[in-house]
């Protein structure tokens, strides 16, 4: 399946669960708060990334799932279960580096490769919606942490951290002079929307070409544009994804039908934005971890 065909169904199936939040109601939180363990493959054990996060905790939190394990079919099949009959498969992206000869020898004659991206569709299924695969399910484990202290250690840590004013009454990021603009935590209803907040702030900000240089803060976008659309979706998905990790429920300002409404449409008209925004916010957040 071609690259383009493969985004489209991923977009697609994203779209489809935002229209089913926007229908029943729903507050948007694009990744679900996991306390102890994040969506991964149950038989490698290996976390999922970038829109694969975002696909797995989206139908999570649509179907009321309390683990977030999934599998292929196949993996269920050579674990002697079954995937229950009617169930829905969820797509998945996965990727892999190749290299290839460009034709070209280098000073030494020999051949000069390039890397390029492979990208394959697979589809997977949540552990609920499977049987006889009890014995293979680890017992969930519930560590102990403090969020919050975890979350002014992140920000501590961060490498390059721009600085953070305290002052006024809206969230922003300035690239010009890099710094953060944060009201007083007093101001914020809890302090997980003060966090939040400026989780979606430091993402953008590891946008400064001082760090992984995206053109889209470096260069004045309007609202409307692709280019701030993708980045306010990378933001999104980078708060979303850090809230996630500490296990601290998304409080997300705005967040509204309306809200729901305009990203429908912004995925909509590109199926492209959402992989792309996934790819840099996953970036972003490595950056902000250290990782």
């Amino acid at each position: 399946m071609q690259r383009d065909k493969i985004f489209e169904k991923v977009t697609n199936s994203v779209i489809e669960l935002l229209e089913k939040y926007e229908k029943e109601g729903r507050m948007l939180s694009w990744c679900k708060t996991w306390k102890s363990e994040f969506p991964q493959n149950l038989v490698s054990q290996k976390n999922y990334r970038g829109v694969n996060t975002i696909t797995t905790s989206l139908t999570c939190l649509i179907n009321g799932w309390e683990r977030p394990l999934f599998l292929t079919f196949n993996q269920v099949r050579k674990l002697k279960g079954k995937v229950k009959k009617g169930s829905h498969s969820i797509p998945i992206i996965f990727t892999e580096l190749r290299k290839k000869e460009t034709g070209e020898f280098d000073e030494n004659n020999d051949p000069v490769t390039k890397n390029y991206l492979v990208y394959k569709l697979f589809s997977v299924f949540n552990v609920s919606q499977t049987e006889g695969l009890e014995n293979h399910i680890p017992e969930l484990v519930v560590k102990e942490h403090k969020p919050i202290q975890e979350a002014e250690r992140i920000v501590k840590n961060m490498q390059k951290c721009p600085e953070i004013k305290i002052s006024g009454q809206r969230c922003f990021y300035n690239p010009v002079k890099d710094f953060v603009g944060m009201p007083k935590k007093e101001l914020f209803t809890e302090v997980e929307e003060f966090y939040s907040a400026l989780f979606h702030e430091l993402v953008h900000s590891t946008g400064h070409k001082s760090r992984l240089n995206r053109p889209e803060v470096m260069n004045k976008t309007m609202f409307g544009d692709t280019d701030y659309s993708q980045e306010e979706l990378t933001a999104e998905l980078g708060a979303s994804y850090l809230c996630a990790v500490l296990g601290i429920e998304q409080k997300t300002l705005e967040n509204s039908t309306a809200y729901i409404q305009g990203w429908l449409t912004a995925l909509k008209n590109d199926k492209n934005l959402l992989i792309k925004s996934a790819s840099l916010s996953q970036k972003a957040v490595n950056y902000i971890l250290g990782d």
